[in-house]
């Protein structure tokens, strides 16, 4: 984040930290009249007296289906995982409640407002994450400067990993490991290979060879330094080298011709 700032400080009045939230507002348009609201409580056979109950049930629908979702998603994983080298995890460090003298250990948030700082503490540092990666985007580099070292091979624990070819073979995987939903909370090995495969593995032997050709792909980048694995999880995300790599790569795949004559006269 501070390089983004460091770049943009003209620009950039100031600060804030604090909780990612995104709120949409609406009107369901077909029952926000008269007519549509005769109209659908005809079709589901609502008789007007009737009416405070049935909408009743229906809130109360709602509130269990996302409570469902809520229950099964945020609160196992109620925010983007830390980086790696980071020990802290996406959860609080705690004793249980009601036992204060207790062992402490990394535990789930909890719902209320008693780990309001730790959210915090995580929202920001999701923010920061996305802010290096726009400032990944405005590099003085040449794109023969950015990726030379990767185009040469590695050493990855003592043994040697070929070049990487980012704009023939390992394309593909390049622009799978930048998508956009990778950037706070990273990748698996099982999120890639739903791009590179695209029906369900329908043998265990199957599944065991599809993980592991996506090992390896994730042993190359690892060689290169392009991805990182983020501790205590199998999670990995892409690191400054990384993010500059791919981000030029993909530039450079995605402009036109006419972007590029005046770059090369």
């Amino acid at each position: 984040m501070q390089e983004f700032i460091a770049r943009h400080h003209e620009e950039v009045a100031g600060t804030l930290s604090g909780f990612d939230r995104v709120v949409f507002r609406g009107t369901l348009r077909r029952i926000a009249y008269l007519e549509g609201m005769q109209h659908y409580l005809r079709a589901n056979d609502v008789l007007l007296k009737d009416f405070g109950d049935h909408v009743n049930g229906v809130t109360e629908q709602v509130k269990k289906g996302v409570a469902g979702w809520r229950a099964e998603n945020w609160a196992t994983d109620p925010v983007p995982a830390l980086a790696a080298g980071e020990q802290r995890r996406s959860g609080v460090y705690r004793t249980t409640e009601g036992d204060p003298d207790g062992q402490k250990r990394w535990r789930r948030l909890r719902r209320g407002i008693a780990d309001f700082h730790r959210r915090a503490e995580l929202s920001r540092k999701g923010a920061e994450r996305y802010l290096d990666a726009f400032a990944a985007v405005d590099n003085d580099k040449t794109l023969d400067e950015v990726i030379a070292r990767s185009r040469k091979h590695a050493i990855w624990c003592g043994k040697r990993v070929r070049a990487l070819r980012p704009f023939d073979q390992d394309q593909p995987l390049l622009a799978a490991v930048a998508r956009g939903e990778f950037t706070l909370t990273g990748f698996r090995n099982r999120d890639l290979q739903s791009f590179f495969f695209s029906t369900p593995a329908n043998s265990p032997k199957e599944a065991r060879r599809r993980s592991a050709w996506t090992t390896r792909q994730l042993r190359l980048l690892r060689a290169h330094g392009l991805i990182t694995k983020i501790q205590g999880t199998h999670r990995y995300l892409l690191t400054d080298t990384g993010r500059r790599v791919v981000t030029a790569v993909l530039a450079a795949l995605h402009a036109t011709i006419r972007q590029l004559t005046p770059l090369a006269a």
